[in-house]
């Protein structure tokens, strides 16, 4: 658990920073600059003053008998102002004509009121004036667009019904099927309570690209992960996607709550078509659920990255360059695709698309496949599909066979210190005769101490040649003292039981080894000074059997196929069960596993 921690230590801070630098720049940028800047749907940019955000957010509560007298009252104001401006008779003439005697009182008491905050400057009262008007005027039109919103949609659908009825469109189908598709997707527009939404931040929430930008930081920071524990088991690739998907989502979310607290965000329940770059859309959404779905396609955007990602990091050699080149190639063809428009559907359907969700809710913007008018979202929504399951399958596959490599690496490495360590013993005894000559010739010589001395080095030497048990294998034999050895130096002991020689086994040695290994490093992590393994071979017909017991201090868990257990290092121990389990399958057998009265019993049973 705690080299699990060091491993995850890195990209967690790292993500962790990144996160924190993004909610700073977009505080800095957006919510605490004097001009928020917003992109819509279809790529225009905007920009709005901080203050005149808030006031709209504020006026969009009233209603619109009250916004229409608000304008008319302030434009008694502004008179007022320009009077004591001007103190000519012209201006005076201008303001006795809007005004009743009563309400240029009326404004008089106003102007003297913010004088007392403008001091003399009647400029920039008249300047705040003419900002409230705008503010108030821009309201105003907004809510007689959405007094008017059914009348617009009525009116859409029956000139669609009129036009599919012209006997000029009726040889010509795919015409006649765009009309009816327009007819069909306002008529689902006219059930729709509009509700009235300031859109400037809400826009500028959506279409921040620098926060794109940093999901796919965070999703090639995450990565490094794979470098700790992807080369040791294919789970390894959970823990940068989980990494991913909390970094991600914690950006978007605290932008969204930044511009809630600052901008002011539109109810959530709210329909997108009451906002400006909305009107047209033909789907049944409201504001809530779209920054819902923006911030998962986004999410979504960022894990494709780092599969594509771990792809590449996952191979070697020849195939690394191979697999980068392919990767990325497709994502520059994207690129250009969506910036020269080269293909209709190309530019639109793309990688990018990921990350500006939004755009596939305009009706406007359908593609023309084969003279019809097909929307975007289906055709985006089943390219994401693809594309993240084609990823997320290509990098579990590929990390799974690089921990296989990685895995098949170190075993043979092993394999061969065994396999060296028998030579030599094999060495030693092949020399004891010379040895025993020596030690006989010194002894007649009357060297008797020397003699002494000798005996002790070539006993030192000849322990390695002393194995614990013959199974008729010489390499599992090497095998099986080394790890004597290891339970030896904990202060256990190994019990070993063969009733039957392994030498006409079928079973390679290489799969020997893997059984036997994983068995005996389990048994020996568990086992404490004092205690004793018993292991135990022997054949039941064709099929070899394998028993070893040790004591076991733990709950023991079971997740389908795989054993969890409680020990701090539970990772490596659910491995080498994992590897054991899928050894014994391979050469046609199976696995038994159970824990009773504080003693761990795993039973093997392979095809012999």
């Amino acid at each position: 658990m705690r080299t699990q921690l060091k491993n995850l230590a890195f990209p967690v801070l790292m993500v962790l920073a990144v996160v924190l630098v993004n909610f700073f720049v977009y505080y800095t940028s957006v919510c605490g600059a004097e001009i928020v800047q917003s992109r819509d749907i279809y790529g225009g940019t905007s920009s709005a003053s901080i203050s005149s955000v808030r006031s709209r957010t504020k006026l969009i509560a009233k209603s619109y008998e009250e916004i229409a007298a608000e304008v008319e009252l302030f434009y008694d104001y502004q008179a007022a102002v320009v009077y004591v401006q001007e103190n000519d008779t012209a201006a005076l003439s201008r303001w006795e004509e809007l005004t009743s005697e009563e309400r240029k009182n009326h404004a008089l008491e106003f102007y003297d009121k913010c004088i007392k905050e403008y001091s003399s400057d009647t400029q920039r009262l008249s300047e705040k004036l003419s900002a409230d008007i705008s503010d108030r005027n821009e309201v105003l039109s907004y809510l007689e667009y959405l007094d008017g919103y059914q009348d617009y949609v009525a009116d859409i659908a029956n000139r669609s019904e009129f036009l599919s009825d012209i006997s000029i469109y009726k040889e010509d189908s795919g015409i006649v099927g765009n009309i009816v598709k327009t007819q069909k997707d306002f008529y689902g527009l006219s059930g729709i309570t509009l509700t009235p939404m300031v859109e400037d931040g809400y826009l500028a929430l959506i279409s921040y690209r620098i926060t794109d930008i940093l999901a796919v930081l965070v999703a090639v920071l995450s990565l490094t992960v794979l470098r700790n524990e992807g080369g040791t088991h294919r789970r390894g690739i959970l823990s940068p996607v989980l990494i991913t998907v909390i970094g991600t989502a914690a950006m978007y979310i605290g932008n969204c709550i930044l511009t809630a607290n600052f901008l002011g965000l539109p109810p959530m329940d709210a329909a997108v078509q009451s906002m400006e770059s909305f009107k047209s859309c033909p789907y049944m959404i409201n504001a809530g659920a779209l920054v819902a779905f923006m911030i998962a396609f986004k999410v979504l955007g960022a894990l494709v990255v780092l599969f594509a990602a771990a792809v590449i990091v996952s191979t070697e050699g020849r195939w690394r360059a191979v697999s980068a080149l392919v990767i990325g190639g497709i994502f520059c063809a994207e690129i250009v695709f969506a910036v020269t428009g080269i293909s209709d559907i190309l530019s639109e359907i793309n990688v990018l698309s990921f990350f500006s969700f939004e755009r596939f809710f305009i009706r406007y913007l359908n593609l023309d496949i084969l003279g019809m008018a097909v929307s975007r979202l289906p055709l985006f929504i089943g390219f994401v599909t693809v594309v993240f399951v084609v990823m997320a399958t290509a990098a579990v596959r590929s990390i799974s066979r690089r921990s296989a490599q990685l895995t098949q690496k170190a075993e043979q490495e092993y394999y061969d210190e065994i396999n060296r360590r028998y030579l030599e013993s094999r060495k030693i005894r092949h020399d004891i005769n010379n040895h025993l000559l020596a030690i006989n010739a010194l002894i007649e010589t009357g060297n008797i101490e020397q003699a002494k001395r000798y005996i002790s080095e070539v006993q030192e030497q000849t322990d390695l040649a002393a194995m614990p048990v013959k199974t008729g294998r010489d390499v599992l034999d090497a095998l099986l003292f080394k790890k004597t050895e290891q339970a030896a130096d904990k202060g256990a002991a190994i019990q070993y039981e063969v009733s039957c020689p392994l030498l006409d086994c079928s079973i390679s040695d290489y799969d020997l080894c893997t059984i036997f290994g994983n068995i005996l490093d389990n048994a020996i992590e568990a086992v404490k000074a004092g205690e004793r393994i018993s292991v135990s071979i022997s054949k039941q017909h064709d099929m070899l059997y394998i028993s070893c017991e040790n004591p076991f201090e733990g709950e023991l868990k079971r997740r389908g196929e795989r054993i969890v257990t409680t020990k701090k290092d539970f990772t490596a121990h659910g491995f080498g069960l994992m590897r054991i389990r899928d050894t014994a399958k391979r050469c046609g057998g199976d696995v038994n596993i159970t824990s009773e009265d504080g003693v761990f019993h795993i039973e093997v049973l392979m095809n012999s």
